[in-house]
Order: C-alpha cells, then sequence, then structure tokens
C-alpha cells in the first residue's frame, strides 16, 4: 500500500540510495520500458536513470508481485539482469518457492525492518 511504499522509500533515501516508484505492477512494467537501454547515449530531456534493484510487493493492485516478475524476465537483457526482492506479508513457502522459479533473487517477510531492508539492498548494490 501507499503507506508502506512511503516508508520503505524513506529508509533507503536516508541511507543514501535514490528511489524509483511505482504505483502498482503496471506502472512498474512501464517505468523499466522507459529507460534508455544505453546510458551514454542519453540526451538531455531523456529517462536515463539506471535501476539497480526491484523492490515488488507480491500483493499489488493490477499486476501482482509475481505476474510482475514473470513480466519482467521477457523484458530486454538489461532489464531481466535486474536483481528482483519480492516484499510479502504471506511468509509461506510456497510463494517464496514460486518467486524463486519466476526469476527472483530474494525476499523479504513484512514487517520489514529497517536493518533486514538495507542488508538486502546492499547485498545486490555493490
Amino acid at each position: 500500500n501507499d503507506y508502506n511504499q512511503m516508508v520503505i522509500s524513506r529508509i533507503l533515501q536516508k541511507n543514501n540510495f535514490e528511489v524509483t516508484s511505482a504505483w502498482n505492477g503496471q506502472h512498474a512494467i512501464e517505468v523499466l520500458e522507459s529507460m534508455k537501454e544505453v546510458i551514454p547515449a542519453c540526451k538531455a530531456g531523456d529517462n536515463c536513470r539506471r535501476i539497480n534493484l526491484i523492490l515488488t510487493d507480491l500483493n499489488m493492485p493490477l499486476i501482482n508481485g509475481f505476474e510482475l516478475i514473470s513480466r519482467i524476465k521477457q523484458m530486454r537483457s538489461d532489464i531481466v539482469q535486474i536483481p528482483v526482492i519480492l516484499l510479502s506479508a504471506f511468509d509461506g513457502n510456497d510463494d517464496i518457492q514460486k518467486g524463486l522459479a519466476l526469476g527472483m533473487r530474494d525476499y523479504l517477510s513484512k514487517p520489514i525492518t529497517e536493518e533486514s531492508l538495507i542488508r538486502k539492498v546492499v547485498c545486490y548494490i555493490k
């Protein structure tokens, strides 16, 4: 939900990470598709941000986290390479196994602590 997204964004920003947010799974796909493939070729006004990690909730409107991961893995090779961490209040092994099978790299169970979030993010952004 919006509150969780705001809290996670603030934690990341407080720890000097740049955050690009999406309102739902469909918007996340639009953000990823709008990225320019070759950063050095960007000109003023282009969408040249580099996304190094994707944090997605399992339970989202329009497209859930599983569907988002599946759609990401069908995108351009530079996007497919971005690690995905799935966030969920559901702590079932079936969800974790399904996410791994779809291509997620890691999983964080809610409620998320600042320490656990930063530890996971630092692990994938070096």
